[in-house]
């Protein structure tokens, strides 16, 4: 086969799955535009120079020494061509969302309408407690034990809250306690613990009853100065971190742009969890939003999933 056909075989079967901007046609003359318009698939365009190739090609004499130089140089030129200047494909991105602050209320019926996918974490000693994990059970959602931890500044407590203060055990046995009112969970977040989650002592207490319950921990990371995940590893607990607050700004635009920068970290490195709470308007804004994920490159995963496939996401964003 010569080097026209060969190579016109390879561009031929060129996967076209980007847009081409307009700059790429001003490669053409002005004639040539109306034929690729402004915006066209790589496939389409470098099949369309082919043809210009062979076109070439048989002025030089297709088989002739003249001619097959001709293709050659034109080839290599397009090769070049097609490995430096198509679009950078979109990297695949897994993003898991967990919604925190569950258990005062009935689940929300929008979750009925949400992906399975979506996690919820549930506050112990709360009125629905219970009847949240096991709602979300029956959803087939993941569920996670969402424990109270001491802050470090002064703010309001839940009456279970972990704290500096407690003896060993009464620390554990309050978290054993609390892991029995969301008997769905397969794993604990903090809620609040930006001052417990940096003692060691406390999360190597919380890490020896994950560990015995076999149970996993999610750092909703409060503070950059967590040891939960070092604590974790000690006692060979799985963890993950959170890497996006979602609602802390609880609008419509504000939650969008979090879950765009969400978007962008999973493209960049491959997974990110992401924090919301129970808000109608998080809950609107992720119903509006989440369809548009596949086209993004982006799937939308089971927190569970994460854990399984042992990647876990590294780098926090506040």
């Amino acid at each position: 086969m010569s080097w026209i056909r060969h190579l016109h075989h390879l561009f031929h079967s060129h996967h076209c799955e980007h847009d081409v901007p307009t700059p790429w046609t001003r490669w053409l003359s002005i004639s040539e535009r109306p034929q690729l318009g402004t915006r066209q698939c790589p496939g389409s365009f470098v099949r369309h120079l082919f043809a210009r190739q062979l076109k070439a090609g048989r002025l030089f004499g297709e088989g002739t020494v003249r001619g097959e130089r001709a293709a050659l140089l034109l080839s290599v030129s397009l090769l070049l061509a097609s490995c430096l200047l198509l679009p950078a494909p979109i990297q695949a991105g897994q993003l898991a969302i967990v919604i925190d602050d569950l258990g005062y209320q009935p689940l929300p019926l929008t979750f009925r309408t949400l992906p399975a996918e979506i996690s919820i974490s549930v506050l112990p000693d709360t009125p629905y407690a219970t009847a949240t994990s096991h709602e979300a059970t029956r959803q087939q959602r993941d569920v996670l034990l969402h424990m109270p931890m001491e802050p470090s500044r002064a703010a309001p407590l839940e009456r279970t809250t972990l704290t500096s203060r407690m003896a060993k055990a009464e620390f554990q046995q309050t978290l054993r306690q609390a892991l029995r009112k969301v008997p769905d969970a397969f794993a604990v977040n903090n809620h609040m613990g930006s001052a417990l989650t940096q003692n060691t002592q406390a999360m190597n207490w919380v890490m020896e009853v994950l560990a015995h319950q076999h149970l996993a921990f999610l750092d909703s990371r409060t503070t950059i100065h967590s040891v939960a995940l070092t604590a974790a590893h000690t006692y060979q607990v799985p963890a993950l971190k959170r890497h996006i607050f979602l609602d802390h700004q609880p609008t419509e635009t504000f939650i969008s742009q979090q879950l765009q920068r969400a978007i962008h970290q999973a493209q960049q490195q491959g997974a990110v969890i992401a924090i919301g709470h129970p808000h109608p308007v998080t809950l609107a804004t992720l119903q509006n939003r989440l369809p548009t994920l596949a086209a993004e490159g982006i799937t939308l995963v089971r927190l569970s999933a994460l854990y399984a496939a042992d990647q876990p996401p590294s780098g926090t964003t506040p």
